[in-house]
């Protein structure tokens, strides 16, 4: 992939990852001079990266891409959660549109997955804003709950 990149010249004008940690993405930095533009991480509420991983990724300019934004597939824990629930009430929008919306706050980009049509549509609406003090509610939440594999035992 780093040959046919070509440092931008090649026919791959980007490289993307998924699930590095800090470890990984410094191990391939390290190995081909080449940082991804994108590190696609599981991110939500109830599971942030470390630190470490918002100082490599803007180092580097690595895009920072949220998956399982609203919990699992069969984990409606976030759906539920009473602040999240509370803010969505308030501001009338659903408590899916109040998780993604706080990732794009907080600076990742998101992938919401859903299977219907009027869940992929709600999920596309999210032209309001959380004030200062709801983004601090939500990311105040102290579950901390991973939902998909830990890539940490990839060497």
């Amino acid at each position: 992939m780093v040959q046919l990149h070509d440092r931008g010249r090649g026919v791959l004008r980007a490289i993307g990852v998924s699930n590095f940690t800090p470890k990984h993405l410094d191990q391939i930095i390290k190995a081909t001079g080449v940082p991804p533009a994108v590190n696609q991480v599981e991110f939500h509420p109830h599971y942030r990266q470390p630190d470490e991983m918002y100082t490599l990724c803007h180092k580097y300019r690595i895009l920072l891409q949220a998956y399982s934004s609203l919990g699992g597939s069969h984990n409606k824990a976030l759906l539920t959660d009473p602040v999240v629930e509370k803010i969505a009430e308030k501001i009338k929008v659903t408590p899916a549109q109040i998780l993604l919306r706080w990732a794009l706050h907080v600076g990742y980009a998101v992938i919401p997955k859903s299977v219907t049509p009027e869940y992929i549509h709600s999920n596309t609406q999210l032209d309001f804003s959380l004030s200062r003090e709801n983004i601090y509610a939500i990311s105040l939440l102290v579950i901390q709950e991973k939902y998909a594999w830990d890539p940490v035992t990839v060497f």
